[in-house]
Parts: structure tokens; sequence; C-alpha cells
């Protein structure tokens, strides 16, 4: 545990560190560009409409696969046990205050959306504007959608932003600009300009739970939360 700020640490060390966060980085923007050209390629063969719910859906997925593949061929090159992506096990305690802490942030997000109807009309409609947009991207089956936003984004996305890019650094640059930077990046990567405040902080509270359980699944749990209560709340409003 402790350190001289005495919070907690990952128990294992990540052999990247920032150099290997950074080239990682690189790597997924890679790995991004080359599936997109990739299924674009195969759509245009078979003829078939980017805009249809498989197309997206294949394109969304693209997405996550690409980001898992970085830290998951970090472990295997480093030679390093998983337990440096934070692949331990969580206890009851630690994903109770993960799920809560996800259903927090959702009703800060929501308070976040209703102080701009209040107080900055402009925003609050250029903020609907992104969320409708991104429910356009997603729209297809509520299973589909479900299975994405709630099982497959968490884990992939947590595995690379928090357990990769933030535990590679995190001991060189200390917790607090570990997990600025890649709450930072984990909200570019998003790019919804006016929904950005609030994903900064979903990726900060990710990276907490993360150091304070040693265990990526309570960064895995809390995003899931968080994503199902957007998921439930859009259906709520918008069916």
């Amino acid at each position: 545990m402790n350190e001289a700020d005495g919070s907690h640490q990952p128990a294992e060390r990540s052999p990247w560190g920032v150099s290997g966060a950074l080239l990682g980085l690189a790597a997924a923007f890679f790995l991004l560009v080359a599936f997109g050209l990739g299924l674009r390629g195969l759509l245009n063969l078979f003829a078939l409409d980017e805009d249809g719910v498989g197309s997206r859906y294949a394109q969304l997925i693209a997405f996550q696969i690409a980001i898992l593949i970085v830290p998951l061929a970090a472990v295997l090159v480093h030679g390093a046990p998983w337990s440096s992506l934070g692949i331990r096990p969580l206890s009851r305690r630690g994903l109770l205050l993960s799920v809560l802490l996800g259903i927090a942030l959702s009703g800060a997000t929501l308070a976040y959306v209703k102080g701009l109807e209040l107080f900055y009309m402009p925003g609050y409609d250029a903020m609907q504007l992104e969320q409708n947009a991104q429910l356009d991207l997603l729209a297809g089956p509520k299973i589909l959608l479900f299975i994405t936003a709630v099982c497959i984004a968490p884990l992939c996305e947590e595995l690379f932003f928090r357990a990769y890019l933030f535990g590679g650094f995190r001991e060189r640059l200390g917790f607090a600009t570990a997990s600025g930077c890649a709450a930072a990046l984990f909200t570019l990567v998003h790019f919804m300009p006016w929904s950005s405040p609030m994903l900064f902080l979903v990726g900060l509270g990710a990276a907490a739970v993360y150091e304070r359980n040693n265990s990526i699944l309570a960064a895995i749990a809390m995003h899931a939360t968080f994503n199902f209560c957007e998921l439930w709340m859009s259906w709520l409003f918008h069916s």
C-alpha cells in the first residue's frame, strides 16, 4: 500500500512505463486506422451500406478490439504477469463501492445537463445534438447496444486506458498526473465537447477505484454501471 502520499498502488509494477504507454498509444492509433481501412474495403467489396446496423457495430467492435490488442500484447512482449494489468480478484465491498460511484457519476451527469438547461441553453442544445448523434450511431437492437455499451466497451476501454496507460504513467508521474492524462485521452477519444467534463470525471473515477482496490475489475464495474445508467436514461427519455 503506502508510498509517500499514502495511496494504494497496483501490486505489480507496469513494466512498460511511460515510454511503453506512449508507444502503445501510437500502436493503437495505427491499428484503428488499419482496421478502419480494412472494414471500409470489405464494405465496398460486398456493396454493404456503411450506415447499416451491422456495418456500424462492426466499426464499434473493431475499435474495441484494436485498443484491447495493445495491453494484451504488452503483457506478452514483456513476459509480465496478468496482474500487471490489474487482473486480480475484487472484494464484494470494492464491487459495491465501484457500482455506487458509477451511479453517482450518472447522477452528476444528469445534474450537469439540467444545469446547462437552466443556465446556458446554447450549451444544452449543443449537448443534446451530441447525445442524439451518439444514439443514432448506436441505433439498433437493444440487446446489441446493451452488450456493446455495458459489457464490451467497459472491459476493453478500462484495460487500455486505466490498466495500460494509467498503469504505465503511474510510477513516473504519480497518481494525480497519471490519472489526469489517462482521463484526458479517454475523453479525447470519445470526442463530445459538451460531454467532456463528465467523461473526464468518469476517467478520474475509474482510476481512483482501480488505485484503491488494486483490481481493474473495479474500474470495469464502475464504467459498466455508469454506461448502464446512461443507457437506461436514454431509453427512458427517448422512447
